[in-house]
């Protein structure tokens, strides 16, 4: 059966659009894709700290158009645009990715007075403690959908709780250009110590690295107070390597003495950062709830490296096994979490094997092509009406 698939999304994200490109690569799949915005340069760099643009094509390879929400609307001519009400009688099921703006909820409140079955992706987990009344209105919202897409177990035990029947879930791992990354790691792996000499990093130290924006959620100071306590306490030579740019970056350089193994980076775009990966020999993520999954741990792990995370990363009851493909610690326990670096600096081939896991479970299970499947499945399903 030839189905036509809408996808609902805010604004072109790296990370959504190469799993928008394969599905519209499956046979009997025509997919288009409506936008709510085409984001500037500032409007992009929120959070990171500067203006920039992706240096990948993310409009390229796919259909798009951005939604034309209301009369009078000013568009650009040169980009494609249509309104709601002819977005959803052209294609045969729907995917909204979440809930968390106006927009999204709104194509909800649109598909809801349409005759088309609707899907729904987001990441949201059951970690984050809520309200009785945050916890009914998930339930109400969710009502309308036909299936739901989950990325991973504690999303998984977000919609159950939420009242949705295991019949009605499907698996759509999150998941990031796993192609393209190893790709990178194939060509720079032999290119490592020339790299670490470049970024300040010793030849002997074992290198960990915080990779994202410097925002409350993230806590980067944590990881750099974290650093220094294990640093101290240990004669193995150590380095940090911090990449990325965002408000609490200033506070995180305040932290470091001018003589400590540190680096700083910056904010580095999709074609520099692999350089950090290959670089390092750890991935430090000790964010809060609101890392509803982390995918700078699949980008890590591709390159082979086991990640230390807080049990609050939403990835890690699904990626960050312990002892096997990293470790966890308690949310902002930073004894702990220097306790934990401490440690991994003493056991070389421990990471060495730990990291050869963690690159084997993204490239075998979160791929592109298990997302893909997830939601060409759940779409079929749910026009046919099979449970």
């Amino acid at each position: 059966m030839r189905m036509k698939l809408g996808i609902v999304t805010t604004h072109p994200i790296q990370y959504q659009v190469p799993l928008i490109r394969e599905i519209d690569s499956r046979d009997g799949i025509r997919v288009e894709t409506y936008y709510g915005h085409l984001p500037e340069a500032q409007q992009q760099g929120k959070g990171f700290g500067s203006s920039f643009e992706w240096d990948l094509p993310l409009l390229e390879g796919y259909s798009w158009r951005v939604i034309h929400e209301r009369d009078g609307q000013e568009t650009n001519e040169n980009v494609p645009t249509c309104g709601w009400s002819a977005a959803y009688t052209e294609v045969d099921a729907m995917l909204i990715h979440g809930w968390q703006s106006w927009f999204m909820r709104r194509a909800l409140l649109r598909g809801v007075w349409s005759d088309v079955p609707l899907l729904v992706r987001g990441d949201s987990n059951s970690m984050k403690p809520r309200s009785w009344y945050v916890r009914l209105l998930h339930r109400l919202y969710l009502q309308p959908f036909a299936k739901y897409l989950y990325v991973g177990e504690s999303n998984r035990q977000f919609y159950r709780g939420a009242g949705v029947s295991s019949e009605d879930l499907c698996f759509s791992p999150r998941c990031v250009e796993n192609g393209r990354f190893d790709r990178e790691w194939q060509h720079l792996k032999g290119e490592r110590a020339s790299i670490r000499s470049e970024m300040g990093i010793r030849e002997s130290a074992i290198c960990f690295l915080f990779c994202g924006k410097f925002i409350e959620k993230k806590r980067p100071s944590e990881v750099v107070e974290a650093f220094e306590a294990a640093r101290r306490a240990s004669e193995i030579p150590m380095h940090l390597l911090m990449v990325g740019d965002g408000k609490l970056r200033s506070e995180a350089e305040a932290q470091v003495d001018d003589e400590a193994p540190v680096t700083f980076t910056g904010f580095l775009n999709q074609t520099e950062i692999g350089e950090a990966y290959a670089a390092a020999d750890v991935l430090v993520l000790p964010s809060d709830y609101g890392e509803t999954w982390g995918l700078v741990v699949n980008e890590g792990m591709i390159f082979e490296l086991p990640a230390i995370v807080s049990d609050r990363v939403g990835c890690g009851p699904d990626l960050v096994h312990d002892e096997e493909t990293g470790f966890t610690f308690p949310l902002g326990d930073t004894e702990k979490l220097a306790s934990t670096m401490h440690r991994a600096a003493k056991e070389p081939e421990h990471l060495r094997e730990m990291g050869k896991n963690a690159r084997e479970l993204v490239l075998s299970e979160y791929t592109l092509e298990s997302a893909a499947d997830g939601i060409v499945k759940a779409a079929r399903d749910a026009l046919s009406g099979n449970p």
